[in-house]
């Protein structure tokens, strides 16, 4: 099962130059927790979740979002039901 999600914000080369240069109180922990979630579920059941992310570009080959996609093996999701 291939499941893919599309951003179209500013991309991730430009929210990191943006976070190097502004003092942010906040830092998200999003994508690490969501990686580590991912991993333990893929541990505990035995299986491996892939997780890839790239930059989306517009015609002009400007980054226009991310995408993320998760592939689930199909055994997987005969165990968890």
């Amino acid at each position: 099962l291939v499941c893919v999600i599309g951003d179209n914000g500013i991309g991730r080369r430009r929210a990191e130059e943006l976070k190097g240069s502004m003092h942010i109180e906040f830092q998200s922990k999003g994508m690490s927790l969501t990686r580590d979630r991912i991993e333990a579920i893929g541990r505990f059941f035995g299986e491996q979740i892939e997780l890839e992310i790239s930059d989306i570009f517009n015609e002009q080959k400007e980054v226009a979002g991310t995408r993320v996609q998760l592939k689930f093996p199909l055994d997987l999701l005969e165990k968890i039901s």
